[in-house]
């Protein structure tokens, strides 16, 4: 249920007398520390936690309005919840999907929460998979596997961040080999996360 810009305000008002004279900073905010997407990173923890104190760390006011209202808006929060465990993975761990959609076993009712890490929606791997999203949709009856689709993605516009998000090691494989051969630049294997992903990339960026 949406708060009323009243509420907002009063909300907000006394989140920073709490919060904003400097003796006790939201932890929220040291995430964001040197974050290319301050404004950005600091609106998700606000929603993600119904959290509005963090927002008047944003120094720009119609930021920090959006901030403020979706921060005290609990549809918003999960709403940023559901989009995110849709995503397959935490970014900062492993952002490639996995090759079959295998439902995550329930939580235990002792287990904390993890702390979900801020991708920026223009990051790379954010605008590649919602490529391979949209690949998966478009093909006859939805039928394409998102593997399949992001190789091919990957040979057609010469990225290897594609490749990235192969769940199948096989059709990761095959992915590196034929673009990493195009691409012939090793500073783009950086997109892997394991050694042996990066050092077959560089092999092959190479000439091979």
């Amino acid at each position: 249920m949406r708060a009323s810009p009243f509420s907002i305000l009063v909300l907000g008002l006394l989140a920073f007398a709490i919060f904003g004279m400097g003796c006790l900073q939201p932890a929220s905010v040291d995430r964001c520390t040197g974050s290319a997407d301050r404004t950005g990173c600091l609106t998700f923890y606000a929603t993600w936690y119904q959290e509005p104190e963090t927002c008047y760390y944003i120094n720009d006011m119609p930021a920090r309005l959006s901030c403020l209202n979706s921060s005290t808006d609990t549809a918003a929060s999960q709403q940023l919840q559901n989009n995110y465990a849709a995503y397959g993975a935490l970014p900062s761990s492993n952002p490639r999907r996995p090759a079959a959609a295998t439902p995550a076993p329930a939580p235990s009712n002792s287990a904390p929460t993890p702390t979900p890490a801020y991708v920026s929606p223009n990051s790379p791997e954010v605008r590649a998979q919602a490529a391979i999203d949209q690949c998966v949709a478009a093909s006859p009856k939805a039928t394409a596997s998102a593997d399949v689709c992001a190789k091919q993605l990957a040979v057609d516009q010469r990225n290897l961040t594609f490749c990235a998000l192969i769940g199948s090691p096989d059709l990761r494989s095959s992915c590196i080999l034929t673009t990493a051969t195009n691409v012939k630049d090793a500073s783009a294997c950086n997109v892997f996360n394991t050694s042996a992903d990066k050092q077959f990339c560089v092999y092959y960026s190479r000439g091979g």
